[in-house]
């Protein structure tokens, strides 16, 4: 079963994009407020984390360089408000799997559960 975890301290802008994802995968959806708060270790990383604009007073994208320090094979989708063609510019070697916008909805979960669904595997972990 893949876990999933949101790092936001917005928890409720992100409801109904988790409940699609736990129900999509049936698994549990996750969130954390900090960095610090989400295990990133392999073996006990999040198969995907869904990055806020803002956490820790840092940037969705400096947060996922944080990340990929890290543990570069976690799927990530972070909240950008860049256009498309700055959002590949400014995350370009990053990993970065999907550009969300800030308040997340069905549509945005959907595209996230497409994605992923096309990993082999993934869906059966």
């Amino acid at each position: 079963m893949p876990q999933i975890v949101i790092l936001t301290e917005r928890v409720s802008a992100f409801d109904e994009m988790a409940r699609r994802l736990a129900d999509a995968f049936q698994c549990q959806t996750d969130c954390a407020s900090s960095i610090g708060d989400v295990d990133l270790a392999f073996g006990k990383a999040p198969d995907l984390l869904v990055i806020d604009a803002m956490v820790d007073g840092s940037d969705a994208l400096a947060v996922a360089r944080q990340v990929i320090a890290v543990n570069a094979m976690i799927n990530m989708a972070v909240v950008s408000d860049l256009s498309e063609d700055d959002f590949h510019e400014a995350s370009e070697g990053l990993g970065i799997m999907a550009r969300i916008p800030a308040s997340p909805g069905a549509k945005e979960a959907d595209m996230l559960v497409g994605l992923l669904k096309q990993m082999p595997g993934f869906d059966t972990k």
